[in-house]
This record gives structure tokens, C-alpha cells and sequence, in this order.
């Protein structure tokens, strides 16, 4: 939980979020800052876990430690999400949280061990929730990611993807200038890092 808190409130640095009037901003688009900082939380601690491992059983476990630890944190927020007014909201939904943090862990892992299978696919994903059945909310007996999730229509969860998608896009781009130069350990060898605007982890 604490790898997920720092490496998200980091993630607000080091993108820029609190270089700009956030409050000018439109609900969506606070939304999108906050998948960024959680991206940016995944990123890091999958590369800790990948530099302090002791081989891939032990990187497995700490990278599926830290999906279960930062989806118990996000439990305990009372907020949820009502999908009729998304548009009104500061924070995303829990479901939609989890999915990314899910990416991009995914994402950096298949970039930093290309040659390895994934650590954290759909179905050992799925079975690391079940565990917080009933455990943070014992009267619904259900995990908060499927009280979010019981009415969603499809077309619904398409267009705030869609549309958070392009936010995120769209911030991406203006808040450039004001993110915060980082280097990885491949700078020492004179190799510098590939800027993705879509990769959390690359400012």
C-alpha cells in the first residue's frame, strides 16, 4: 500500500498535474490525472520488484502483492461512482482503476522482460479480487468492483473509455513542458529512454 500511495502521489509530480490550475480542469479530465498517477505507482514498484528479486517466482509474487495491496487501498475509498453522471465525477470508477493499474503493470513487464510470460493476466487478476469478497465490505458480501460494475451497459463503458482515452491524450500533450526529466539506469550507459506519451512510467 505504501509503494501505491508514493509512487501515485509521485505520479502527479512527475506528470505535471499540480504544475496547472487543476481546478480549471473538467471533471474527466482530473479523472485522467489520477489513471496517470496510478500508472506511474504500477510502473515503479514493477520495476522494484524486477531489480529485488530473488528469480521469477519471487518477482510474480511481489508484483501480484502489490496489484492486491493497491486494489485494497482503493476499497477502502467510500466514493463510488454513479455511471449515469460519470461526467460529473473527480475521481474514476474503482473498476476502471483497477483495469489500469491491471495495463499497465502488464504493459511494463512485457517491456522490461520481453521474453516472459505475463504475471498478471485477466484470469490471475480476477482471482486476486475474489480475495477481497465480503473482507473491506462484509454487509453487500460483494467486492466494491462488481457493485460498480452490476448495472454497466456496455455502450456506457465504451464511451467513457473512449472519452477517457482522449483526455488523457489530450492532457498528455499540454501538460509536456511541465513534466519532471527523469532517467532510468540505462542513462549511465549513454542510452537515453524512449518518451511515450502513452506510457505512464515515461514523463
Amino acid at each position: 500500500m505504501a509503494y501505491y500511495t508514493i509512487g501515485h502521489e509521485l505520479g502527479h509530480h512527475v506528470h505535471g498535474h499540480t504544475a496547472t490550475a487543476i481546478k480549471t480542469r473538467s471533471p474527466l479530465e482530473r479523472q485522467a490525472m489520477e489513471i496517470e498517477a496510478d500508472g506511474y505507482s504500477a510502473c515503479l514498484s514493477v520495476r522494484e520488484a524486477l531489480r529485488n528479486s530473488r528469480g521469477p517466482e519471487d518477482e510474480r509474487i511481489k508484483i501480484q502483492c502489490f496489484f492486491l495491496a493497491a486494489a485494497l487501498y482503493l476499497e477502502c475509498d467510500e466514493r463510488t461512482i454513479d455511471w449515469r453522471s460519470f461526467h460529473l465525477e473527480d475521481y474514476p470508477p474503482y473498476s476502471i482503476r483497477i483495469e489500469y493499474l491491471q495495463g499497465e503493470i502488464q504493459e511494463t513487464f512485457r517491456q522490461l522482460r520481453p521474453q516472459d510470460p505475463g504475471v498478471l493476466d485477466q484470469d490471475s487478476a480476477g482471482e486476486l479480487l475474489k480475495s477481497l469478497d465480503g473482507v473491506w465490505n462484509p454487509i453487500n458480501s460483494s467486492t466494491k468492483i462488481l457493485y460498480e460494475t452490476d448495472t454497466l451497459s456496455p455502450s456506457t463503458h465504451i464511451e467513457y473509455n473512449q472519452n477517457l482515452h482522449k483526455a488523457r491524450l489530450r492532457l498528455r500533450q499540454e501538460l509536456q513542458p511541465t513534466h519532471l526529466k527523469r532517467t532510468d539506469d540505462r542513462s549511465n550507459s549513454g542510452e537515453t529512454e524512449a518518451r511515450n506519451p502513452l506510457n505512464s512510467c515515461s514523463p
